[in-house]
C-alpha cells in the first residue's frame, strides 16, 4: 500500500485484514508499494528501484535482504523530482516572470493559457479555491518537459534539477545497500517510463555519480512483484511460474 513505512502504518494496514477477517485464514503482512515495484520491476532479484510519477521515491533491497528507501516523504518534505514536484516549479516560475522576477519563459504562456488566466493573482486563485488535487497539479508536467524539450531555459533547469535530485536519491541506496558490487536499477512510474525525454536526463544525472549500475528494463508489474512475495511468505515454490504479462 502507498505510504505504508512505519511500523505504526503496517500495523493499521493488518488491522484492516483482521476487520475484514483474513487474518484467521490467511497469512498477512503489510509494507509499502515501492517495495512491490522493485520485486516485480527485476522479478525478485536485489537492486534499485527508482519511481518518479506524481511523487518520487528510491528503494532497494540486497542480497543478504537488507532494504533501504531514500526520498518519498511526502510533497511537503521531499518528492523531488516528481511530476508534482517539477510542475510546482514551472507554475511558480510562471508568476516570478508574470511579476517582473524572472527573464522570459514560455511557462506564463502555457500555465495560464492551460488554466485561462491573465494574471498571477487570477492563477493563484484558480489554483486555490478550491485547492487543486495533488494528482491533478502532477498532471501537467508534459507542459514543462515539453518546453525544456524546446530550449526554454527556465523549463529546462527545472528539468535538470529533478533529474539530479532523483540521481541524488539512487545515489544514497547504492551507498547503502551495495558499496563494492555492481547493481541493476530499474524506472517506475509514468514519469520515467512514459516521457522519454526526461528519463535520459535522469539516466545521465546517474551516470555521471559514476556508481557502477546496469539500467534494466522493467520486467513484471508491481502487482506480480506482490503476488510474488505474498507467495514466497506462504512458502510457496515461485521458481517455476511464469508470467504472461510483462511490461512492455
Amino acid at each position: 500500500m502507498a505510504s505504508v513505512v512505519t511500523a505504526e502504518d503496517r500495523a493499521a494496514a493488518c488491522a484492516l485484514a483482521q476487520d475484514w477477517g483474513l487474518s484467521s485464514s490467511c497469512i498477512v503482512r503489510a509494507d509499502h508499494d515501492i517495495r512491490i515495484a522493485l520485486h516485480g520491476g527485476l522479478s525478485g532479484r536485489p537492486g534499485i528501484a527508482l519511481i518518479a510519477g506524481t511523487g518520487s521515491s528510491c528503494y532497494g533491497r540486497n542480497e543478504s535482504g537488507e532494504s533501504w528507501q531514500s526520498g518519498g516523504w511526502d510533497q511537503l518534505l521531499d518528492d523531488l523530482g516528481s511530476s508534482y514536484d517539477i510542475v510546482r516549479q514551472g507554475m511558480a516560475a510562471a508568476c516570478q516572470y508574470a511579476d517582473g522576477r524572472l527573464p522570459e519563459t514560455r511557462l506564463k504562456s502555457l500555465f495560464f493559457d492551460k488554466f485561462d488566466v491573465s494574471c498571477a493573482a487570477e492563477f493563484s486563485a484558480k489554483l486555490h479555491r478550491p485547492p487543486l488535487a495533488r494528482h491533478i497539479i502532477a498532471s501537467h508536467a508534459s507542459l514543462v518537459l515539453m518546453a525544456a524539450q524546446e530550449g526554454d531555459r527556465q523549463a529546462l533547469r527545472i528539468a535538470c534539477s529533478g533529474a539530479s535530485e532523483l540521481a541524488r536519491m539512487v545515489q544514497a541506496v547504492a551507498r547503502r545497500l551495495f558499496p563494492s558490487q555492481p547493481l541493476e536499477l530499474v524506472f517506475i512510474g509514468g514519469l520515467i517510463q512514459e516521457n522519454g525525454f526526461y528519463a535520459d536526463l535522469v539516466r545521465q544525472a546517474i551516470e555521471k555519480l559514476g556508481l557502477g549500475l546496469r539500467f534494466s528494463p522493467t520486467e513484471l508489474t508491481p502487482v506480480a512483484g506482490a503476488w510474488m512475495l505474498a507467495a514466497e511468505q506462504a512458502g510457496a515454490d515461485t521458481s517455476g511460474v511464469h508470467f504472461l504479462h510483462h511490461v512492455s
